[in-house]
């Protein structure tokens, strides 16, 4: 007992001399502590033994910079991959995803000609000899009722054209080479008249009837009781019309030109070579445009000067034009695409897809930044009609 403090006093020097000395003197330092005090040795090992801990990041390295260049350059490519990989599956499936909505309506056989006249959608079945009357009010507001058949009526064979006059509905007839008027509300023929050539085409402009002429080269003035006033040749394959408030023009197909026609005299006052074959054209209050369907091309002409000014490339075939105020359409029946295009611009500016051929068009407006475009589908014997807002 009594030696215990000398023993203590021996056991505080022993540690003392462990926390000073060096990492290889450590293991005979803690065994003098031992031989110093038995039980005192067991409370020393952690400090006098392992001294302080190493920090552990000191035996990490760091990252070289290009491992972390080339993780980064990998990331962004693998996103760059799964970008275009989604882009293309919008792309080809956009007509799908943010297309119109497109509604289609039977009609007779072989659709070739449409006119809207009030609330309703005339349709002149090529083969079925007949026109067919559609319900076109209220499609803004409902589904309900839009595009129902209200009646079908036999006309001669053939119809192939149709015109509204403010008063009676005109249907061009090729096999009888004949005009006939139907009443609005019944659909009836009111009467017939004999043309003196097969008609392509039909208009109704300054108080007279024209029809194109496409095999005898002529177009021919008919006046509102059927007596026929003149027959002008105008060039090869007449096959369309329009009127731009002065001047009756023609689109010779065969001929590759445009003809102007004074509608007074009924006497040609210019033609205009074109580079391809007009199939259809349309005034939209400032400029006349073509559609030459070979070149699947759509121009620009002035009609005070006759100047040919731009040109729309549709890589397919126009064959029909309409203009609703604000934009020009065109219908490609072999492509199967109707097209939106800006006058201003002069681009297309949206591409829609429509079965069954589309080879005729009408518009009509469904409400503030809305407009229904009808398509006359020939081959699926349908109506189309393309909600456009």
């Amino acid at each position: 007992r009594e030696a215990r403090p000398d023993r203590a006093t021996d056991l505080i020097s022993a540690v003392r001399e462990a926390m000073s000395a060096p990492a290889s003197a450590q293991r005979s330092v803690t065994q003098t502590a031992t031989r110093a005090g038995g039980a005192a040795a067991a409370v020393t090992p952690s400090r006098t033994i392992m001294g302080p801990a190493a920090p552990a990041t000191a035996a990490r390295r760091a990252q070289p910079a290009w491992k972390w260049l080339a993780i980064v350059a990998s990331v962004v490519f693998g996103l760059l991959v799964i970008g275009g990989l989604l882009a293309g599956v919008l792309y080809l499936g956009r007509d799908a995803l943010f297309g119109p909505k497109i509604s289609s309506y039977p009609v007779g056989d072989s659709p070739r000609a449409l006119l809207l006249s009030g609330d309703s959608l005339w349709v002149a079945n090529f083969f079925g000899n007949s026109v067919t009357k559609l319900a076109a009010s209220g499609c803004a507001a409902s589904e309900d009722g839009c595009g129902d058949s209200i009646g079908t009526y036999s006309v001669d064979e053939l119809p192939v054209a149709l015109a509204f006059d403010g008063q009676l509905l005109w249907a061009a007839s090729s096999l009888k080479q004949s005009l006939s008027t139907l009443d609005l509300d019944t659909g009836q023929v009111v009467a017939s008249y004999a043309l003196p050539h097969v008609p392509s085409a039909l208009i109704s402009a300054d108080s007279f009837l024209w029809t194109a002429n496409a095999i005898a080269g002529t177009v021919t003035k008919v006046s509102p009781d059927g007596q026929v006033e003149s027959d002008t040749p105008v060039g090869e394959g007449p096959l369309a019309l329009a009127f731009d408030g002065s001047s009756l023009w023609i689109a010779n197909k065969e001929g590759k030109s445009l003809v102007r026609m004074d509608p007074v005299t009924s006497q040609v006052a210019e033609t205009i070579d074109l580079k391809g074959e007009p199939l259809a054209l349309i005034f939209d209050g400032r400029s006349l445009w073509v559609a030459l369907g070979d070149l699947g091309q759509i121009v620009q002409v002035d009609p005070n000067t006759g100047v040919v000014g731009e040109q729309v490339d549709t890589a397919a075939d126009p064959s029909a034009l309409i203009f609703d105020g604000e934009s020009l359409w065109a219908a490609a029946p072999k492509a199967g695409k109707v097209f939106r295009i800006s006058p201003t611009e002069a681009q297309v500016t949206k591409s829609i897809t429509v079965e069954g051929a589309p080879i005729a068009l009408q518009s009509l407006s469904c409400g503030d930044g809305c407009w229904d475009i009808w398509t006359a589908d020939e081959s699926a014997d349908t109506v189309s009609r393309i909600r456009i807002q």
